[in-house]
């Protein structure tokens, strides 16, 4: 499975608590990122480069930054893909 998080509302995520796998933040979701990681300490966080250099937040150890290339890749091959808006 590959979650797609585009929110900065973090009650949707309660329910995947125990997921640990790799998650995808997107829009308005990047700002939450440090959040997001100390709150669910086993998600594997990733940020597209063009999200990360249009939010204007800082580098951190809370993600990491990907090529559009490579999120596809984890779409294509990770299943289901669920996008929490």
């Amino acid at each position: 499975m590959f979650i797609q998080i585009l929110t900065d509302d973090l009650r949707p995520l309660q329910q995947y608590e125990s997921y640990e796998g790799p998650v995808i933040l997107l829009q308005d979701a990047v700002y939450v990122a440090k959040e997001i990681k100390v709150s669910y300490p086993g998600f594997n966080v990733y940020m597209l480069e063009s999200e990360f250099l249009a939010s204007g937040i800082k580098t951190s150890d809370y993600y990491n930054i990907i090529q559009p290339e490579q999120w596809v890749e984890l779409c294509a091959n990770l299943h289901p893909v669920l996008t929490i808006q």
